[in-house]
């Protein structure tokens, strides 16, 4: 699940609905560890509906696990990837980051925001997979795939979407007296 807590909405929910329709979890999870759920623009036309659920990461988290555990035949490895291996123009497994290898028939990249990911706080930016603050004052930056990036650039053309993720604010620091209500 990436930082921000919510599944669906205009663009992800369609992604949403196609994975849930090829037997995929994240629907299926999304129900089993919901908190909120809404359908967004439904002042407008059915075409621009978009059913969102705010998700409890924890249980979404526990959920995934017990899923992926209860899995017959699945084997899970744990690990960063650092390298394609690739013969022949074909992929044939992954390197991992501590230099041990993984063989397969076929590779699938799935990268989301920590292939050469960047968190940004204001003016200043910091390399980082995702940004988390545990309380006020404790936070943790989980490391960006950068090894991973540097060889795909070397080998593909590659391009960034951002997020567009707004900033977010604390209330307790900000001075209303001088606003309008």
């Amino acid at each position: 699940m990436s930082c921000n807590p919510s599944i669906g909405g205009i663009g992800k929910g369609t992604l949403v609905r196609e994975i849930d329709a090829m037997g995929g979890l994240i629907g299926k999870l999304a129900d089993m560890s919901g908190i909120h759920f809404k359908n967004l623009n439904e002042s407008k036309g059915a075409a621009v509906w978009g059913p969102r659920a705010q998700i409890d990461r924890e249980l979404y988290k526990l959920n995934m696990q017990k899923e992926i555990q209860a899995t017959p035949l699945l084997q899970v490895y744990e690990g960063s990837v650092e390298d394609l291996l690739v013969s022949d123009d074909i992929c044939k497994g992954v390197k991992l980051i501590d230099d041990s290898t993984i063989c397969a028939s076929s590779v699938v990249l799935t990268t989301g925001t920590f292939l050469g990911g960047q968190c940004f706080i204001g003016s200043e930016s910091m390399s980082a997979g995702r940004f988390m603050r545990h309380n006020s004052k404790d936070i943790k930056l989980e490391p960006a795939s950068n090894a991973l990036a540097i060889k795909l650039r070397e080998n593909f053309p590659v391009g960034r979407m951002r997020t567009g993720t707004p900033p977010r604010l604390n209330k307790s620091t900000i001075d209303y007296s001088g606003l309008e209500a």
